[in-house]
């Protein structure tokens, strides 16, 4: 019985060193897919869970190495050091899920307090070029022009050179294709409907990982606390 709960834990400890790599990659990949817009966004929940997740993944390969050694070993202090770093980790992934999922629900009224105030205030603005470059980038790959429509550009205190910015406009290389609200020639849909769902879909997937490996380390801590009591005494160093 006891060899077959070590090889269980042996077993697990594989899945959880890859379910640790794909956390990290997970992470790391939200984390640069959104940093390109980090002067838009400015601090949100969503970059902090994806740090989150990213630390959780970095600490869940070490932990691994430690539950496989341990096993091997039969060793319960290994092993209870393995417990309780399952159990830390455990905690941080619920902490990303939790920022998640309050989040989830403030998405669009966050936009409105920082995307739509960075466009309308800070565009154009020689001493915010970050932003300028951020809303262009977002127009460009959302295909969208302004927050909630094109003519938001009329309210911008910053930006007065042309009626929208070259990045609204469908042919960048058609000379004067910003200088009316033609839809022929600009983007027609404003950016906070395609933001706030590229966001949530973000947030989706981080609460999707966080859920599943979270799971996945209950049956982990649960074949460590049975390896622990069975361990015989003159494993104990």
């Amino acid at each position: 019985m006891y060899k077959c709960i070590r090889n269980t834990v042996l077993v697990f400890n594989i899945l959880f060193l890859l379910c640790g790599l794909g956390v990290l990659g997970i992470g790391v990949w939200i984390r640069i897919d959104m940093v390109q817009f980090d002067e838009l966004l400015g601090k949100s929940m969503v970059p902090i869970a994806a740090y989150i997740l990213i630390a959780a993944g970095g600490v869940v390969l070490l932990i691994s190495l430690v539950g496989c050694l341990g096993a091997l070993k039969e060793n319960r202090v290994l092993l209870g050091l393995y417990f309780t770093f399952m159990l830390f980790i455990f905690m941080m992934e619920a902490a990303a899920a939790v920022l998640g999922s309050l989040f989830y629900d403030q998405v669009k009224p966050f936009m409105s307090t920082y995307v739509e105030s960075a466009m309308m205030t800070k565009y154009g603005d020689p001493h915010y070029e970050l932003v300028t470059k951020s809303v262009d980038k977002l127009q460009q790959q959302f295909k969208c022009c302004g927050f909630e429509e094109p003519k938001d550009w009329d309210n911008a205190t910053a930006f007065t050179s042309a009626t929208v910015p070259v990045s609204c406009c469908r042919n960048q290389n058609q000379p004067s294709c910003n200088t009316a609200y033609n839809s022929t020639n600009i983007y027609d849909e404003g950016c906070v409907d395609a933001l706030s769902n590229w966001m949530t879909g973000n947030l989706i997937y981080l609460l999707c990982v966080a859920i599943a490996v979270a799971l996945f380390q209950i049956l982990g801590m649960v074949f460590s606390l049975c390896l622990i009591k069975q361990a015989g005494d003159d494993n104990y160093v």
